[in-house]
């Protein structure tokens, strides 16, 4: 496990970031193709990328194992396009990609090569992560934005409604806050225990569309950096009886569906309405306060308030009641 200690300076720098990072996507996702995790989406989206990559691409991926250490200069935090990211990465200085290469073993020789700060090394690094940007990411894009976004709306409302205490305790199942102190569970090594402490550095906030696990990552500049997984496989539960009977049957089904975040269209197919009509019951349950709706490029993305989860929640029914 990993413990983060706060002081209460780093109370007042807990911050959410703006939008996904593009390399802790792109590590995360080579985890998630290798079987780390994942649902029916995962299957599905590794059933399309796999007999796209190019065996070029093997020693990268060597370099971000499910298990082990993975070089942080393969991950320069806050930069929101993939340019910007390539960039960072391949003119990381040799001193660090020498020493945290170092960290993860045997190494191929190519990988030798890029320790030394061979020029052509770091070319074909560059390539080959772009080339698999392409095929594993790109495509997907849309969809990890507007997820991450619907993400963040939903947290910054528990912020708003319930205060900093609860935010950090709700992020994911293997996050738990007990102040000053944040654990995150690491399944692939339970009985390791890491302690880390902000001393005043603050902490971002990262959604992980492609998760599974949390990453942490200390940047030589800038506060530390939590990413923690959302969910992404779209299979709400059907609306419970007194559900229905609140909101009707339809409205109920709109609320529901949004246990996952999604754009109207993207309600209106799940439920079976149009989309003018999704779009109208999503006005009335924003109205009501049950749903947040956030602008993603052309489209809208709604995702449910911490009032509607507990909507959904407490009006659910057990099949065989006690």
């Amino acid at each position: 496990m990993l413990r983060i200690h706060f002081t209460p300076a780093d109370l007042g720098r807990v911050t959410l970031a703006t939008g996904p990072d593009v390399m802790l996507e792109l590590q995360h996702s080579v985890l998630m193709l290798n079987g780390a995790w994942g649902g029916s989406w995962t299957g599905r989206w590794r059933r399309s990328v796999l007999p796209k990559l190019s065996p070029r691409i093997r020693p990268v991926l060597d370099l971000m194992p499910v298990l082990g250490t993975r070089p942080d200069f393969l991950t320069p935090v806050g930069a929101r396009d993939f340019r910007t990211a390539l960039d960072r990465v391949v003119s990381a200085p040799t001193a660090q990609i020498r020493a945290e290469l170092a960290e993860t073993g045997a190494l191929s020789p190519w990988a030798r090569d890029l320790a030394t700060g061979n020029t052509s090394a770091r070319r074909e690094l560059g390539a080959v992560l772009t080339a698999y940007h392409n095929v594993g990411l790109a495509p997907e894009w849309h969809t990890v934005s507007a997820r991450v976004t619907a993400d963040r709306a939903t947290r910054g409302q528990v912020l708003l409604d319930a205060g900093l205490d609860r935010l950090l305790d709700t992020l994911h199942p293997d996050i738990r806050w007990t102040a000053p102190t944040l654990t995150i569970r690491c399944p692939a090594a339970p009985d390791q225990a890491l302690d880390f402490h902000l001393d005043g550095g603050g902490l971002t906030l990262v959604p992980l569309f492609f998760g599974g696990v949390s990453s942490f990552v200390q940047p030589p500049v800038g506060p530390a950096v939590l990413a923690y997984p959302i969910p992404h496989d779209p299979t709400p539960a059907a609306p419970g009886d007194r559900l229905v009977s609140l909101l009707g049957r339809t409205r109920a089904a709109v609320l529901s569906t949004l246990s996952n975040a999604g754009s109207t269209t993207q309600v209106a197919q799940r439920v079976g309405t149009s989309v003018a009509s999704a779009s109208q019951h999503a006005t009335v349950l924003r109205d009501a306060g049950l749903i947040t709706t956030t602008r993603v490029g052309g489209s809208v993305v709604h995702a449910l308030t911490p009032l509607g989860a507990d909507l959904i929640r407490d009006t659910a029914i057990s099949k065989n009641p006690q």
